[in-house]
């Protein structure tokens, strides 16, 4: 077997499996000059100078051949000055699925005591010149926490000092300078980092957060095998039911209708020029809302008009009356020889039935039904009047009277019952 190569001036604290059980890895600390194995550190080659201590870490496999080391310090050893008075010592370690916990302290250990500005600088506490550096006198370190990843690659490292609540902030009027250092870490669940600490009142424990840093996110859970069922589209509302039509507003007009006796024949009778003319005397009617019922006597003519408004019959109304009072205006305005205006116009307002109107022509016909039955019993009322005096005369001719009245004395009784 392969023995791991000696180092000088090398300490190691801590020993930690791989996390895939195929190697080993030992927390420590060590300075140059180094040798052996596959890493030499000089000062002329970009490693550590004389007298630094750096903090290690190395990997060796199950053979026990050794792999790699790495360093790590809080403070660049590369800048001249008195950075190499500040020390780094490593202790805890841990192996996780990504790399490696270390658990390290960092500060000045001693000063020679020599009165060289490197020893000035020691007992001052102001080894690390960079800007915004706080003084750390000899005897005092700081908690360091390095994260690895599986090559020993530096992910990040923080240093920490302990402070109670309510202290004042480093560097702060009134801040105590305290030792701590962390000696062993475990990793806990929720990805963070609880460290066991070593401090100048005791035992500490620093707990760190999740690391958003450098741990791995979890992979993306799986798309499910099926597609998850979708919910129908939802239904539109129900259109409502429609209205019933509106009854239409029952009409306010009616039907006007008068007779004329008029001079000529029927054949001779111009219907169209009459309605013509009567509409032109009308207003608000037209030549088609008129119509004309002819007969022969010498001319007889019924004249229905529809009035689309009880407004308009009242003007068509007070027209005709105007002109039925001249057979000469009448017979000017209607273009024909007017003889007599029958009866009077009549003036019929529509009639409805279950909101509806009734047929206009049904009026027309049956006003001239009535106007027909009223000249009938008239005519029948004059020929029971002239029969009732007929029978009269005859009783009174049988006895001896002259109906006549011409040359014949009667007795006064007799011409009483005559006369009666």
């Amino acid at each position: 077997m392969t023995s791991i190569p000696r180092f000088s001036q090398l300490s190691f604290s801590q020993l930690a499996v791989s996390h895939d059980e195929q190697s080993f890895v030992i927390s420590g600390m060590g300075h140059a000059p180094m040798s052996g194995g596959a890493q030499v550190f000089t000062s002329s080659g970009g490693g550590y100078a004389a007298s630094t201590l750096p903090g290690r870490l190395t990997k060796v496999n199950l053979a026990g051949v050794w792999q790699w080391s790495k360093a790590y310090s809080a403070i660049d050893y590369t800048v001249e000055g008195s950075s190499k008075a500040i020390k780094n010592e490593c202790w805890g370690v841990q192996s996780i699925a990504e790399g490696y916990l270390i658990g390290c302290g960092t500060g000045i250990e001693t000063c020679p005591g020599d009165g060289t500005p490197y020893d000035l600088d020691c007992a001052a506490g102001t080894a690390d010149k960079r800007p915004g550096a706080y003084s750390r006198a000899g005897g005092v370190w700081q908690s360091m926490i390095v994260k690895a990843d599986l090559a020993g690659t530096l992910l990040w490292q923080r240093v920490d000092q302990f402070r109670a609540d309510n202290a004042p902030a480093l560097g702060q009027p009134g801040w105590w300078r305290k030792s701590s250092a962390s000696e062993y870490l475990l990793p806990t669940p929720d990805g963070g980092i609880v460290s066991i600490n070593d401090e100048v009142g005791g035992i500490g424990l620093l707990k760190l957060g999740p690391d958003q840093l450098t741990r791995p996110q979890p992979p993306p859970s799986p798309p499910p095998p099926y597609p998850p069922p979708t919910r129908p589209p939802a239904l539109p509302p129900p259109s409502p039911l429609p209205l019933p039509p509106p009854s239409p507003a029952p009409p306010s007009g009616g039907t006007l209708i008068f007779a004329l006796q008029i001079a000529g024949t029927v054949e001779g009778f111009d219907e169209a020029a009459f309605r013509n003319n009567l509409s032109a005397r009308l207003d608000s009617i037209s030549a088609s809302d008129i119509t004309l019922q002819v007969s022969a006597a010498s001319i007889r003519v019924v004249v229905t008009i529809i009035l689309p408004s009880a407004a308009v019959a009242n003007t068509a109304m007070g027209t005709l009356t105007e002109l039925a009072s001249s057979v000469e205006d009448m017979s000017s305005a209607l273009g024909v020889a007017v003889e007599s205006l029958v009866g009077v116009p009549e003036y019929t307002p529509f009639t409805y039935r279950l909101g509806q109107k009734v047929d206009p022509s049904r009026g027309v016909d049956a006003a001239i039904i009535g106007s027909v039955c009223g000249v009938i019993a008239l005519g029948l009322i004059l020929f029971f009047i002239y029969r009732l005096r007929a029978s009269k005369l005859q009783k009174a001719s049988l006895g001896g009277i002259d109906v006549q009245g011409v040359g014949v004395e009667v007795s006064s009784t007799t011409a009483n019952e005559a006369n009666q």
